[in-house]
This record gives structure tokens, sequence and C-alpha cells, in this order.
């Protein structure tokens, strides 16, 4: 393992929260990085657990981790989304002096192959428009993995890697519904390209929705974050029409949309700002409109 030489070098922030059955992988992922990043940030967001043991451990023995207790007392007004962003905005007042290029949220139930930065730094050399990168992301449950964030077009908020000058344009993650997947939109909106890889893997170890993991209440919350994000209504009902044969086969795709719907009737609020909304639900229409006329030219 080396010290990032990459123009800038990158640094990683990762909030967490007991986080103790979980952190030594993300911990042991990083620090065999054959890319190290200048710094890496971890902060423990009120933990009751092993959590900041766990981070003083490591952060004694290696110079570029840097241990922080976070005790946010203040009621987050958009719930964990809020807090996460909280905690990272923490994280980025122990940056000061430090050179970078690249910055990456780095979630404390993942773990990935020790190429995993050094290729993805790879990509954005090649693309100098790639303002947010990221795997493919794998869920592992009893020996065996599924798919958790596989969509080219999209990246999941557990490893999300921006570019500086992207994340400073979006100003940040906006602490509201999904925001890693508001990011992806802002991103957009800004004129940079966002991508997902398929030859990089990650793996998320805290899976909730798996077998007896609660499939019921995850599918249902997935649905009301999307209402409170801003998705459109017709794009919803696509979207769960086409995840229908995925598991539970038609109840997943049910209650996905069930929970839209009760969001939408008991008139929760859209967390994102309007513009950024506006952005999204063009965007989602052209894409219906496109996939109606392929389907259109294949019945033909």
């Amino acid at each position: 393992m080396q010290q990032d030489e990459c123009k800038g070098g990158y640094v990683l922030i990762t909030p967490a929260y007991n986080e103790e059955a979980y952190l030594e992988k993300t911990i042991q992922s990083v620090i065999a990085q054959r890319l190290l990043p200048r710094k890496w940030v971890i902060v423990s967001d009120g933990s009751t657990d092993g959590t900041d043991e766990i981070v003083i451990k490591y952060a004694n023995k290696y110079r570029f981790i840097e241990f922080i207790r976070n005790e946010n007392k203040l009621k987050p007004k958009y719930g964990i989304a809020s807090r996460k962003v909280a905690a990272i905005q923490v994280g980025f007042k122990h940056l000061d002096g430090i050179t970078y290029e690249y910055y990456g949220n780095l979630d404390a139930d993942i773990s990935c192959a020790e190429d995993f930065y050094s290729t993805l730094i790879e990509k954005f050399k090649n693309n100098p428009k790639l303002g947010l990168g990221g795997s493919f992301v794998y869920n592992t449950y009893e020996n065996k993995i599924y798919p958790y964030f596989d969509n080219p077009r999209g990246v999941g908020g557990p490893i999300q890697f921006f570019r500086r000058q992207c994340w400073e344009d979006i100003g940040g993650y906006y602490p509201g519904a999904y925001e890693d997947s508001i990011a992806v939109v802002m991103a957009r909106m800004k004129g940079w390209e966002v991508q997902s890889f398929s030859d990089i893997r990650a793996y998320h170890h805290k899976c909730a929705g798996l077998p007896g993991r609660g499939q019921v209440h995850a599918k249902f919350h997935v649905g009301r974050m999307e209402h409170m994000m801003g998705d459109h209504i017709l794009y919803e009902v696509a979207r769960c029409a086409g995840d229908i044969s995925k598991k539970p086969i038609v109840i997943g795709s049910l209650l996905r949309l069930l929970g839209y719907s009760w969001s939408a009737l008991k008139g929760n609020a859209i967390q994102t700002p309007a513009d950024v909304v506006k952005y999204m639900r063009n965007d989602q229409l052209q894409r219906l409109k496109n996939i109606l006329r392929l389907t259109s030219k294949k019945m033909k």
C-alpha cells in the first residue's frame, strides 16, 4: 500500500452510528488499498456500542485516519438523511489544509477490493466530464450475494465518489429524502456525468430487506421516500411495474407503490428543492417516452 500519488489525492469521510459489527471490515478494506487516501475522517454520530473504540484503535496506528466524536442533539428535520449529512459536514471541518481532487463518502458497513479506489480514480482520469462515480454494490447475506445498486446511470450512496469540483458545484449533500439520489440529479443538472462501473464491486454487509430482514417494511419505506424525494407518479408506476418479477414477486412492487401513494395521500412534503424536482421529473418523463418509442418500434 502507498499514499495516493494522483494529482491532489483523495479523501474519505465515514459517518458511523453503532457499526461495531461491520466497521472493522470497512477499515481493513481501506488500509489495504493500493492507493491510500490523504485523509480519512470517521465520524461517530453518538454511537453507544463499541464503534468509537474500534476507530480509536486504528487511528492510533494509522496517521491518515482521524476519529471524531459527534454529539448531534438537534432533532433532524429529515430523519436519517439529515443526521448523515450533518456528520459528513463535521468531517469536512477536519479536512482543512488537506489537498485533494476527489472526495468519497464511504458507509461504515462496506468492504471492497484493494484496487477499488485506484481503479475508480483511473475512470475519472479517463473521463474529465465524470463528476460522480462509483461501483456496483452487492448485499451479502448468509454467504450469498444479492444486487443492491446495479444501475450504471446512478451511484449508490454507500460509496459515492466525487470529483471535488462537482461536489462544490452541487453544494454538497442536501439533507433531505435520499441525499445520495438528490446528489446524482444535482450533478447532472450542473453538467457532470454520473456513472457506476460494473467492473468494480463493493459489498454491503448490513442488509435491510433481505430474507428475514423486514422486506415488507423496506419496500413500503422505499416508495414513501421516493414520493418525498419528488419522483413523478408515472415514473413510479413504470418502475414498480418493471420490478414486478423481483423478489418478493408482485408483492414488493405493490408495497412500493402503496408506500408512494400513502405518502402522497397523507400530504407529506417533498423534501427536494423545487428546481431539482423539476429537472428530475422532466428527465424521468423523457426516459419513459424513449422507452415507449423503442417498444413501439419493436412491435411494428
